[in-house]
């Protein structure tokens, strides 16, 4: 048999001069910008193949084409081990799209990084925190300074198999003292409430988003991710208000190297000042305890351990059967069962949830469910709006009392039991009325 092999890949394109070839394997991207898997031919490396779409509402606005053309000189001017490299970027007229040869992310962005593989420890974050401030460091001593302005974990990239990090997508990034538009920033809850008041964009604004990655990477947790409505949170973001997951950040040293990420910005540190903070000089290691562990020990080992080996589990779907109950103390109070349904586990049942429109339903979900039933913090917040969802249908006055209705995280839709079909109906209602050792609990509405 010949060692040579037909490309398994498909060759789907080539650059001018044929030294890099793209694959038909899509590996990211967001909105008109997509990132192919390539091949660079002449140093034997695998390259990211990034494109950019220019479409007729792109080419009329002005102001993005400059922006889109500024990232490429900015990238291409860049040199350092913790920023995506551009090694070459071309433009083709007729096909009107904007071509970059960048590094190739092995293990894709940091946040669906954090959401493949469960950490033991906040070594690695501390390890990453650090070449994420190297990277800063480098952008903001630039000459002239550099200012990221979308800094996420989205466009922060992994080698998995290096563990190092790189900041990537410098589509809003701008020098010191230039003009922008505060409208531009794609994430609200990553953005430092400065911007909103309209003062001048400086190096400080990279730290606060910064603090928020790594409140982000510590919680997992998406800022904010406590309001349902995506509006409000916005609102609360640009407010300056903290995200309740800082309260939750169990070790001091971190939670106040994340505060002093986010105070004001004339009192912000700078990316190097960071570096020396008490919370990445920590090595320590766990010591191995030798002596037996106690009854009271066990018992908290096996409240945490159920947790962690259910999030191995990839859940399929959730699903949601609710109805409204009698009004009290002007409350309409609405009845919620909840199935979870694990990886060749079966339908999994939780309580009863009574809720309102005045509930917190993402503290009631943490507190109530997620712990027993093994809910990561993604998956408390697809809960928790397909909970909220339910609860704002199902308080409209011109729903029934007498009525069953469904809403799952497939469709996303809250859905009378009539129309669903007589066998799922029955099946819907046998679960809702004949589940036993279930244990309502009414909550607080004051």
């Amino acid at each position: 048999m010949s060692l040579w092999q037909p490309n398994l890949y498909g060759i789907n394109g080539r650059d001018l001069i044929g030294k890099f070839v793209r694959y038909g394997i899509i590996i990211g991207g967001v909105s008109d910008k997509v990132v192919f898997k390539g091949f660079d031919g002449v140093n034997g490396l695998e390259i990211g193949w990034s494109e950019t779409i220019l479409s007729k509402e792109t080419l009329k606005n002005e102001k993005y084409v400059e922006t889109l053309c500024k990232e490429v000189d900015v990238v291409m001017s860049l040199k350092h081990d913790n920023i995506v490299r551009c090694y070459d970027s071309w433009v083709d007229v007729q096909k009107k799209r904007i071509y970059m040869i960048i590094d190739l992310p092995s293990s894709g962005n940091l946040g669906d990084y954090l959401r493949k593989n469960v950490l033991s420890s906040d070594g690695a974050i501390k390890n990453w925190c650090r070449q994420i401030l190297q990277g800063l460091d480098y952008l903001h001593s630039h000459n002239p300074p550099i200012i990221h302005r979308d800094v996420k974990l989205e466009n922060i990239f992994i080698n998995g198999d290096t563990g190092i990090v790189k900041l990537g997508n410098f589509n809003l990034a701008m020098f010191l003292d230039e003009e922008y538009s505060g409208d531009t920033y794609n994430s609200p809850e990553f953005t430092a409430p400065e911007v909103n008041e309209g003062e001048a964009c400086k190096q400080t604004v990279d730290i606060y988003s910064f603090g928020m990655c790594v409140l982000q990477m510590i919680t997992l947790e998406h800022p904010y991710s406590e309001y349902v409505d995506k509006d409000y949170a916005r609102t609360k973001a640009r407010s300056g208000i903290k995200p309740d997951a800082l309260t939750r950040v169990a070790d001091p040293v971190a939670k106040k190297f994340i505060e002093r990420c986010l105070v004001p910005a004339s009192e912000r540190p700078t990316a190097v000042v960071l570096l020396d903070d008490p919370f990445l000089a920590q090595t320590s290691v766990p010591p191995i305890n030798s002596t037996p562990i106690s009854s009271q020990d066990l018992g908290e080992c096996l409240k945490v351990v159920p947790r962690q080996v259910c999030r191995l589990l990839p859940k399929t779907s959730f699903r949601l059967i609710g109805r409204k109950l009698k009004k009290t103390n002007d409350l309409i109070p609405i009845s919620v069962k909840l199935w979870i349904t694990y990886f060749r586990a079966g339908e999994a049942a939780v309580k009863e949830i009574v809720l309102s429109l005045e509930s917190d339903i993402s503290q009631v979900i943490e507190e109530q469910v997620a712990t027993g039933y093994g809910l990561s913090n993604q998956d408390i917040v697809i809960v928790s709006q397909l909970m909220g969802k339910m609860v704002t249908e199902l308080s409209s006055p011109d729903v029934s009392r007498k009525k069953y209705y469904e809403i799952d995280s497939h469709d996303n839709e809250v859905i009378p039991l009539r129309r669903m079909g007589w066998f799922r109906t029955i099946r819907a209602c046998l679960l809702c009325q004949t589940v036993i050792n279930w244990t309502p609990f009414e909550l607080d509405y004051e």
